[in-house]
């Protein structure tokens, strides 16, 4: 058996540590020993988180934008203020284009 030199320590209520500790007295069992079997007993079941829906024509807009920022940054590096100008006057009306997106979305939806 591997040897035990670490404190694992929790909060618990005075309700909590009484009922484990009648428990533990009951089954015959010191408290470390107790802890010990149930988490030993105990399996763990991974919960499948559902995948998250996103409009097809949202990820195209924030991709666009993606590129538009990796452009920026290299003619920022190359010295190239006027077509930084330019890439982001394409950011804004790609923003602009997926408010409407969405707005009409929500008029749709009330």
């Amino acid at each position: 058996m591997a040897k035990k030199n670490k404190l694992f320590t929790i909060k618990v209520s005075d309700d909590e540590i009484a009922n484990w500790r009648k428990i533990s007295n009951l089954s015959g069992m010191t408290m470390a020993d107790f802890v010990r079997t149930f988490f030993e007993k105990q399996q763990v079941v991974k919960i499948a988180k559902p995948p998250i829906k996103v409009d097809p024509a949202l990820l195209r807009e924030v991709g666009a934008i993606g590129n538009n920022l990796n452009q920026i940054a290299r003619k920022l590096n190359e010295g190239q203020k006027i077509e930084v100008l330019i890439t982001l006057t394409s950011i804004q009306n790609h923003l602009q284009h997926i408010v409407k997106i969405e707005e009409k979305k929500y008029d749709r939806a009330h």
